[in-house]
């Protein structure tokens, strides 16, 4: 029975992925993105929580790329840390990294943000991520 199943469902699900790349990008780069570790294994997806200069309580959350990503890898991450983002409960940005060689500072980056209403995907410099940062520190408290 388990045979029949794959027999008639292997083909949807190729043609469904085969889709899903063309409207959404080809992670081909990074095909082990979507394996899931071995039990035991754990990845490090590193991140920051921000912190209100006036209050000291957290008003945002980063988690960054390790590389500069694909909308996929980003959304991929997402899904990884969404137990983390949601217990949170704090405005979340997936940001990948610099996409431009040279200096960093003026680089744009993709940016996700995923909570607590996900936005479509933005390329911003660190300055104008930043003053987005500001804008929300200055609301927080």
């Amino acid at each position: 029975m388990a045979d029949k199943r794959r027999e008639v469902f292997a083909p949807i699900a190729l043609a469904l992925n085969k889709e899903l790349e063309r409207l959404m990008g080809s992670i081909e780069e990074a095909p082990h993105s979507h394996q899931t570790p071995p039990p035991g294994a754990s990845h490090v997806v590193p991140s920051k929580l921000t912190q209100c200069g006036r209050c000291n309580g957290f008003y945002a959350h980063l988690v960054f790329a390790e590389n500069p990503a694909t909308r996929g890898e980003l959304e991929n991450i997402a899904r990884m840390m969404f137990d983390k983002i949601k217990q949170l409960n704090l405005p979340t940005w997936i940001i990948g990294a610099p996409m431009e060689p040279g200096v960093p500072e003026s680089a744009k980056s993709m940016v996700l943000k995923v909570w607590p209403e996900r936005q479509d995907m933005q390329f911003l410099t660190p300055d104008e991520f930043n003053a987005i940062l500001r804008s929300l520190e200055s609301e927080h408290c």
